[in-house]
């Protein structure tokens, strides 16, 4: 069921918040999530990226359509982690994605 949310996830717009930006999963990558965290795999870079159980919640979030404000609070509940270090990881997390390609602007 997990898988299927995730599947259906990607197809959306997502948008953040803190950059007003709208941003979809690029068409060439691919994302697995396990118990460690997350593995993408953007096919039409040859490339492998990964993240851990953290970069994985965000993934998840990032999925579900959540804000990077919506995704600072649940994850900073979830890790009993300082909402101010989160949120800066959130948006952190968010720019490198949109950097290696794997999340684009729309």
């Amino acid at each position: 069921m997990l898988r299927t949310r995730l599947l259906a996830g990607l197809q959306r717009r997502l948008k953040a918040r803190s950059s007003d930006h709208a941003y979809a999963v690029s068409p060439a990558v691919k994302a697995s999530v396990h118990k460690d965290g997350v593995v993408f795999l953007h096919s039409s870079k040859g490339a492998v990226f990964s993240a851990n159980r953290v970069g994985s919640s965000m993934w998840q979030a990032i999925c579900a359509g959540q804000t990077v404000d919506e995704m600072t609070v649940a994850i900073s509940r979830e890790y009993d982690a300082p909402a101010e270090i989160v949120g800066r990881d959130a948006t952190n997390f968010v720019s490198d994605l949109v950097a290696e390609g794997i999340l684009v602007r729309c």
